[in-house]
């Protein structure tokens, strides 16, 4: 347990400084450019889509990014319905953790709203709904392959746990779902490139940064069909009681590991996303899931654990498709001015 105390005290002197911080300073693309991620990941092609008049830079890079992950729990049969009847058979299958005392299954579910203030194809902001997936396995009973290790026991959760194995276990992926976004190039460079569900529709971010809270909606043709309304707390004493759970769920090594790659300018998350059959011109991702793998370095954010305090997250969801997830949060992350690149495999290949 000391080293538990050990790691937090270390970790609370350098977040309490670069975790609160605010940085106004936008920068330009070009002037991020400069930055090693992006000099690492140039880009080296460019890609056309609609008869010519949609055009974009690959990799696709992102620059001053901020945004609001929402991590919960969700209805384990219709995410495993969605993943089951896409086109074609995936090869992926559900991850679920365990309510031990209800003897019942939840899917993970991440709801990504993020404001892209720079990017490839110009600024836009979306709406990513993903889960938690792992690659078949040839034994259809070996359950415990697809059960990941952070059950409900008597009520209890460390919320952290299903983002910290997410860092740590080489093996999970993520699967996307319907996106929305309010960008009609970045829908193309979405669903061509990365294999990603994407929807053009109308979506506002809005981040009161003095009082940390966001706003999103999405509307179509003046109807509302999802909002939500989030305010993280960004006292001290939420974060250094938040920081504990996150160290615990990553163990004192992983912890000091992610610390240095912060410290060091690297990038810090690793994300092998999957995208769905049969939506791109690119045939070979008719009979194979797409795949990608997400690269971000973040630059600050704030985290909160919400398994227990439902009133700081308010959710209207008045379309079916959103209904039926049953979601209930359990983290959130907030991130600001970070950087990401998304690597495709698809090699362009669009017939």
């Amino acid at each position: 347990m000391s080293s538990y105390f050990l790691g937090l005290f270390i970790l609370s002197l350098i977040l309490s400084y670069f975790l609160i911080v605010e940085n106004n300073n936008l920068y330009t693309f070009n002037e991020s450019n400069q930055d090693n991620l992006f000099q690492f990941y140039s880009p080296s092609t460019t890609v056309t889509f609609e008869n010519n008049t949609i055009q974009s830079y690959l990799p696709f890079q992102s620059n001053n990014l901020n945004g609001l992950i929402i991590v919960g729990l969700a209805d384990y049969n219709y995410i495993k319905s969605l993943i089951e009847n896409e086109p074609g058979q995936s090869s992926v299958d559900l991850i679920y953790i365990l309510d031990k005392n209800k003897n019942k299954k939840y899917a993970i579910l991440c709801m990504w709203h993020s404001e892209y203030l720079e990017t490839s194809a110009g600024p836009y902001n979306e709406l990513l709904l993903a889960t938690f997936v792992k690659s078949k396995v040839m034994n259809k009973g070996n359950n415990e392959f697809y059960h990941l290790n952070c059950d409900i026991v008597n009520g209890q959760l460390n919320s952290f746990c299903p983002v910290t194995a997410l860092l740590i276990d080489k093996s999970l992926k993520i699967k996307t779902f319907k996106t929305i976004v309010n960008n009609k190039v970045t829908q193309y460079v979405g669903r061509e490139y990365l294999g990603c569900d994407k929807y053009l529709k109308e979506i506002n971010y809005e981040n009161h940064k003095l009082s940390h809270q966001i706003e999103v909606s999405i509307k179509e043709k003046d109807k509302t069909l999802y909002q939500m309304i989030c305010t993280v707390d960004a006292s001290v004493t939420s974060l250094l009681i938040d920081l504990f759970k996150i160290i615990k769920a990553l163990g004192i090594k992983n912890s000091f590991y992610l610390l240095f790659k912060y410290i060091f300018n690297e990038p810090l998350i690793y994300i092998p996303i999957i995208g769905t059959r049969g939506i791109t011109r690119n045939k070979d991702f008719h009979q194979i899931d797409p795949f990608c793998l997400g690269i971000i370095k973040l630059k600050y954010f704030l985290f909160n654990d919400v398994f227990n305090s439902p009133e700081k997250i308010k959710m209207v969801m008045n379309e079916e498709y959103y209904k039926l997830f049953n979601f209930k949060p359990i983290s959130v992350l907030e991130i600001f001015n970070s950087k990401m690149v998304y690597l495709s495999a698809t090699n362009n290949k669009l017939d």
